[in-house]
């Protein structure tokens, strides 16, 4: 079993449920994040979760509620927007102010006043020169 997951993650599913120990599994999200759907309930820890999502954010699809914690969500959506689908009512908010948080920096560094006056003085500048020359 160990040797047929650490090959193709998805071969879990193969697996009898009473081979599917945590190492199993381990092994099996470790190869691939979709593996995590094949993982028993018992055994998605918060660390296995975490690192299937992060590479698959759409496998929060199944991760327990119990797992779902405002990181853990937001390294889903992070990876794939689409699983803000399978985000939590009462943990929207996490992932809304995180996102409104982060991107709010952003745009005002890459297209805000100080990223347009540069952009605007620099083209104004070697027109300038160009002229002059």
């Amino acid at each position: 079993g160990l040797l047929a997951v650490s090959k193709n993650g998805l071969a879990l599913r193969f697996l009898p449920e009473k081979l599917r120990t945590e190492e199993v599994c381990a092994a099996a999200v470790s190869c691939s994040a979709d593996a995590l759907q094949y993982v028993p309930e018992h055994l998605k820890t918060l660390d296995l979760c975490l690192s299937s999502v992060s590479r698959n954010g759409i496998m929060l699809r199944f991760v327990p509620v119990s797992q779902k914690t405002p990181e853990l969500c937001i390294n889903a959506v992070t990876e794939n927007s689409l699983a803000r689908e399978y985000v939590p009512e009462n943990l929207l908010h996490y992932v809304d102010c995180f996102y409104n948080h982060t991107t709010t920096p952003l745009k005002i560094t890459s297209g805000g006043q100080d990223s347009a006056s540069d952009t605007e003085d620099s083209p104004e500048s070697s027109d300038d020169d160009g002229l002059a020359a």
